[in-house]
Order: structure tokens, then C-alpha cells, then sequence
């Protein structure tokens, strides 16, 4: 059973916008810029995250209450926005339509 949500693709697309990465293609920078710093990298893995449901124990749901705390007033967006965002995710997440994939970068390096 899909969950019929009450918040637009359009208001979802503005909050994207206000908590997106900041510098998106860091990561493939990073070494060079590391490497220019006196550092030679000797790690470079991902740290993925999965979350199929959510629910106190997942990054997400604590994701979604840090975001719908933080939009309301960003974009044009009110608390009434983030209230109907957060309860649109609970919903997915309960009809078994929620699917939230993050990779996460780790490096690590040492001074030459």
C-alpha cells in the first residue's frame, strides 16, 4: 500500500535546496587539496547508510528532525511546511515506500 502524501514535489525540491552539501564535489577534490597541504592520504573508504524504515533509530529520522527544525523561514517555507514534509516521511515510512541512501567519505592522512 503507497502512502498518499500531502506536501508538493516543489516545496520538497526548496528544502533540498537550503540543506543541500555545501561543496558537492569535495571528495573528488579533496585529495589533490590535501596533497597540496603537505598530506599524503593513506585512506579513502565509504561509509554508506541504508535506511529502508524510520523510526528513532535511524539516521534519517534524526536527519528529518534536524531539517524540519531548521527550514521554517528558509525558502518561504513555515513550520506548517516542515510539519507536513515530516509527517509525509513518517507516512512513506510506515507503507513500506520509504528508501533513504546517503555515502559518507572517510580519508584520512599524515603529514609527509
Amino acid at each position: 500500500m503507497s502512502a498518499t502524501l500531502q506536501f508538493d514535489d516543489e516545496a520538497s525540491r526548496r528544502i533540498e535546496a537550503i540543506y543541500s552539501t555545501p561543496a558537492p564535489h569535495l571528495p573528488r577534490r579533496l585529495i589533490r587539496l590535501l596533497d597540496d597541504a603537505g598530506l599524503t592520504v593513506d585512506l579513502c573508504q565509504v561509509v554508506p547508510i541504508v535506511n529502508v524504515r524510520s523510526n528513532h533509530n535511524t539516521y534519517s529520522a534524526g536527519m528529518t528532525e534536524l531539517i524540519a527544525d531548521f527550514i521554517p523561514g528558509r525558502q518561504g517555507l513555515t513550520e506548517a511546511d516542515a510539519i507536513a514534509w515530516s509527517e509525509d516521511l513518517r507516512a512513506l515510512s510506515r507503507s513500506g515506500d520509504y528508501f533513504l541512501s546517503l555515502n559518507r567519505y572517510l580519508f584520512r592522512a599524515a603529514k609527509r
